[in-house]
């Protein structure tokens, strides 16, 4: 079953951090029964602008010592004023693919192609570990968990983007760099102390996850911050 939510989170990391990550050797680095059905949406659906990301949600209590290690690096950070946008663990997610400027129509197009790949798609296992930062731990503006190499999240992640720019060609999005999976942390408006805090936990291991669906979410500005709220969710098989 194709299953349609209303969780509204704010979290201020844009949409591009996912392929923002350096290349790193681990960090690589349900179909709907009424598909013809207008899906009741709370936002405006007309608004040609509107921007949407395909993603894997994240529960944060899965990852081994995550809460633990959050603690100690909120300490840290709170110790030495340091300031750093933290994203609520609940809205911890896995960026797979960015939808901008769509029409109804469209996301109805791209809704319904999703649910089906996602019904004939296995379930699969992540591998989350190591911490980092964008660019670099010593220059880095965004925190981040690293994904061990994975051939299904590759393979899956390609076949979404190959699907919606199959679709939509007019819509496709260039980005400079290939996709490099990984759960943003926060992000820092300074740099100073970077490496201290992330040197206990650069080779940390978070353990493996099931990947058992993927949801649409869409990104409005509220009060000068990105509201994401999930729309919809799709089974794998």
């Amino acid at each position: 079953m194709l299953k349609k939510t209303t969780t509204v989170f704010v979290e201020k990391i844009f949409f591009n951090d996912f392929l923002s990550i350096p290349s790193l050797d681990l960090a690589f680095p349900k179909e709907s029964q009424d598909q013809n059905k207008k899906l009741n949406y709370t936002l405006n659906m007309a608004n040609p602008t509107r921007k949407l990301l395909l993603a894997i949600p994240i529960q944060f209590e899965e990852l081994d010592g995550m809460p633990e290690m959050m603690k100690k690096l909120k300490i840290f950070s709170d110790k030495r004023s340091y300031p750093i946008k933290w994203v609520p663990p609940e809205n911890f997610h896995l960026s797979l693919h960015l939808l901008e400027n769509l029409e109804e129509k469209e996301l109805n197009l791209i809704e319904n192609k999703v649910a089906k790949l996602a019904k004939k798609t296995p379930k699969f296992q992540i591998e989350v570990k190591n911490t980092g930062a964008f660019p670099s731990v010593e220059k880095g503006r965004v925190l981040w968990l690293g994904i061990r190499e994975s051939r299904d999240l590759m393979n899956f992640q390609r076949e979404i983007q190959d699907l919606c720019e199959e679709l939509l060609p007019e819509k496709k999005i260039e980005f400079s760099h290939a996709y490099r999976p990984h759960i943003s942390l926060g992000r820092l408006r300074s740099t100073k102390h970077l490496g201290s805090l992330l040197q206990p936990f650069l080779r940390k291991q978070f353990g493996k996850k099931e990947i058992s669906e993927i949801c649409l979410f869409e990104s409005v500005l509220q009060n000068r911050m990105p509201v994401y709220k999930k729309l919809t969710s799709f089974p794998l098989k």
